[in-house]
This record gives C-alpha cells, sequence and structure tokens, in this order.
C-alpha cells in the first residue's frame, strides 16, 4: 500500500499537480466566471488517470469510494464537450454541474439523486430551475443509457419498519438527527485535522501517501480485520440484518480520513455511507426501531451532513429505501444538515446561508 500510494502521487504531482485537488478541482472550475481569462485545469487526461488510482487505492486496501471518481469522469467528459465550441449548447458551468451528476447518477444508479447532486454539491441553496432541469434531464439520459446497454436496474433495498409512528418515534429521530450530525462534524474536522498534519510534519508530498500506507497497513494488522478497507459494502449490506460492533462507524472514519488526507484518491460517499449505516445500527436497541430502518436513516442522514446535500438525500431515501421510509428519514436528515457545522468536507463548495449551529 505505501508503495503504491506513493507512486501515484508522485505520477500525479510531476504531470498534472491540478488533479491532486480532487473534487474542489470540479468546484473551483464550476464557480470559474464565463468570463474568466482563467485556463481550465481539468481536460480529458483525468478519465483515465482517475480510475487508475482509484482502482489502485481500493486494490491495496484504502479506505476510499468511488463517487469522487464518477463526478471527475463526469466533469472532464463535459469540460472536453465545452471545448468543442458547438453552437446551442449550455455553459460550461452547466456542462459540468452535468458530469458531476452524469457521474453519480453511474455510480450509484439513482438518477433523481444524481440530478439534485449536480446542483446541490456544487452550491447549496442555488436551485435555479435551469441547472435543476439540465442536470435532472442528463441523470435520467445517463440511467436509461446503463439500463439499456448493461442491463443493471437497483430495486431498493425493503425497509422493516414494526410498528406505527409515536412521540418517543418523534423524540427518537431528532436525537438521532443530532448524533449523525455530530459524526458528521466529526468527520469533517478529521478530514482537515489530517491533512493540516501531513502537511506540517511530511514536507515531501509524494512522502505523504507511504507514511499513511503504512500506518493505515499497521492499524489493519492491529485490528485483525479487513472490515475497514475498500468500499465495505458487504459491511454496509450486514448492517440492515444484524448487529454491528460498536466501534465500527469510528475505525472507518478514521481509516477513511487517514486515507485520503494522506493522498489516495477515490472519494468519501461511500464511507459516510458506511459510517451512517453502522452508527444507526448502534443505535437501534436504543429505540423501538428495527436494525434495517435505523441503518437506512443512518445511511442517508451521515451522507446529507457531511457532504451539504439535505435534498439529494431525501431522493436517495426514496431511490434506495423507498417511500415509507421517508417521513421517519426527514427530521434526521435536516438536523444531521444543520448540526453538522459551517465547515464544509470540500473547501471550494459553496453555500447561500450560515447554519445556526
Amino acid at each position: 500500500m505505501p508503495f503504491v500510494g506513493s507512486l501515484i502521487y508522485w505520477i500525479y504531482q510531476k504531470w498534472t499537480p491540478a488533479f491532486l485537488k480532487g473534487n474542489n478541482l470540479v468546484l473551483d472550475e464550476i464557480k470559474q466566471d464565463a468570463s474568466s481569462k482563467k485556463q481550465s485545469q481539468i481536460n480529458i487526461l483525468l478519465v483515465p488517470l482517475i480510475t487508475i488510482a482509484a482502482w489502485c487505492s481500493h486494490f491495496v486496501g484504502a479506505s476510499v469510494g468511488r463517487e469522487g471518481v464518477g463526478a471527475q469522469i463526469g466533469a472532464a467528459i463535459s469540460d472536453f464537450h465545452s471545448k468543442l465550441k458547438l453552437k446551442d449548447v449550455p455553459s460550461r458551468k452547466d456542462l459540468l454541474r452535468m458530469g458531476v451528476s452524469a457521474g453519480f447518477t453511474a455510480i450509484f444508479n439513482t438518477p433523481f439523486s444524481g440530478g439534485m447532486f449536480g446542483v446541490e454539491f456544487s452550491k447549496f441553496g442555488d436551485f435555479s430551475f435551469r441547472p435543476l432541469f439540465l442536470c435532472f434531464a442528463t441523470s435520467l439520459l445517463t440511467y436509461f443509457f446503463k439500463l439499456m446497454f448493461f442491463g443493471f436496474h437497483y430495486e431498493g433495498r425493503g425497509i422493516y419498519i414494526n410498528h406505527f409512528f409515536t412521540f418517543y418515534d418523534f423524540v427518537a429521530l431528532v436525537l438521532m438527527g443530532i448524533m449523525f450530525g455530530l459524526c458528521s462534524r466529526a468527520f469533517i474536522w478529521m478530514m482537515h485535522g489530517l491533512k493540516n498534519l501531513f502537511q506540517a510534519h511530511v514536507r515531501i508530498a509524494y512522502l505523504r501517501p507511504f507514511v499513511g500506507g503504512c500506518l493505515l497497513t499497521g492499524l489493519y494488522f492491529l485490528v485483525g480485520s479487513d472490515r475497514y478497507h475498500g468500499l465495505g459494502q458487504e459491511i454496509v449490506n450486514l448492517s440492515f440484518i444484524e448487529a454491528m460492533k460498536p466501534w465500527d462507524f469510528l475505525l472507518k472514519m478514521l481509516t477513511t480520513t487517514l486515507s485520503i488526507s494522506a493522498g489516495f484518491l477515490g472519494g468519501e460517499v461511500m464511507s459516510l455511507f458506511y459510517i451512517g449505516a453502522t452508527l444507526g445500527n448502534v443505535l437501534s436497541p436504543l429505540t423501538s426501531f428495527s436494525f434495517s430502518l435505523a441503518s437506512a436513516l443512518g445511511f442517508v442522514s451521515v451522507f446529507a451532513g457531511a457532504l451539504n446535500t439535505p435534498f439529494t438525500a431525501i431522493f436517495l431515501t426514496l431511490e434506495l429505501f423507498h417511500a415509507e421510509v421517508l417521513p421517519f428519514a426527514l427530521f434526521p436528515i435536516f438536523l444531521s444538515y444543520l448540526f453538522s457545522g459551517n465547515k464544509t468536507l470540500f473547501a471550494s463548495q459553496e453555500s447561500y446561508w450560515e447554519k445556526p449551529f
């Protein structure tokens, strides 16, 4: 792991250093004014580079996701399209948002969540009709294209709801939402804190993945389990049907923030799903909710809080867990968003307003 991480980082730093910014690069390009003379830092070379880098990161066991890959590939293809100077096409800003939406949809097979993510991810609160229409149209086209040529369709996960909604449930949902928000806040704090530590104490940039890889390898041997490296999809699936270890979400938070801060490339969303689902599972015995319902609530709420995307989380709830879960999910989603703080996971992400907490 240390050697692969350092090699990838060195290649990026030598030939395409701007690409190391990851999703922040996409956000910076979206924010760039149309009249700006600044040359675009995105190009089509990002497609093979981020794909290979993410594959290598997953292969050696780094705890990174894959949505960053989809978003950056979509943005790179959109940028290439914008440089063709074709007539009657959307602005470059809208094209980049459409690319992010297409990438999210291609990864998670959730067209409505993908459409909302492309808009909400770039600037929360900017819900103008034009970008919404373009992003949703692009997401739906991406989804049907994938369905026609690859034949994959996600039916959603059945969630066991074992009782009617009560006042006790309302109190539990409020407290869970606050917990999910504080968890998101801790994730953001750890991510920025570890990045600052690496930059301050490991001055040679391509050695940061080496140091991080050594720490991760040591941690995996110390834990004696493969539960916390890679995507962790199998643990997410298990969290809906059986009790998880109380420290699963904490160790996944540590391995993910350490992996990304050290320079391994991929994304954060799959890890946020893991953290949220396992935290919800741990909270389940303290409530009257089943494992599946509590895990689903954590799954979407931590995602909403850490990425400032509560409306995307609502669509995710509908697409992944069906409509009957939505009344339970609304309070945790928005409370998680409010309690996750004003500091964002991506430094280049913007919002129209500040949160009260």
